[in-house]
């Protein structure tokens, strides 16, 4: 004997539209955190206008402290202080290009590459601790 063909409810009840309404927003709020980088519900920091100036500046070896030197990515406190050391045992113009801090046990090419883009031009640079290049007048 034939059996009889099997149906299937395809109705929506109210329980089934809210489960379904529910599970619609849960995931659109999934993907929305997901695609925004999870930054969606952080309100973002105010802006440190003096900590963007620092972090604008740009440092001149010459005349720069330890604690300027150390703002320079991969330099810490001992490769400024020792920066600091060769600069007073060779001179107020120590360093008359970028390469010359080469010199410092420690900075090689990579991290010349890094801090490079944080130093002065060469030519503003102090090389008797008074008065930068760029304001010599050239009347000799």
């Amino acid at each position: 004997m034939p059996r009889p063909a099997t149906t299937l409810d395809t109705s929506l009840t109210r329980a089934n539209l809210l489960a379904l309404a529910v599970l619609c927003v849960l995931g659109a709020a999934g993907l929305a955190w997901q695609m925004s980088g999870r930054a969606w519900f952080v309100e973002s920091p105010a802006v440190d206008r003096p900590r963007v100036r620092q972090a604008q500046e740009k440092i001149d070896p010459n005349t720069a402290g330890v604690a300027s030197l150390r703002r320079l990515p991969g330099i810490g406190e001992v490769r400024a202080r020792d920066i600091v050391q060769y600069r007073d045992e060779h001179g107020p113009g120590a360093f008359k290009s970028a390469n010359d801090l080469r010199e410092i046990p420690g900075i090689g090419k990579g991290t010349l590459r890094k801090i490079s883009p944080y130093l002065a031009p060469p030519d503003t640079w102090r090389d008797d601790g008074k008065i930068p290049k760029a304001q010599i007048p050239n009347d000799h």
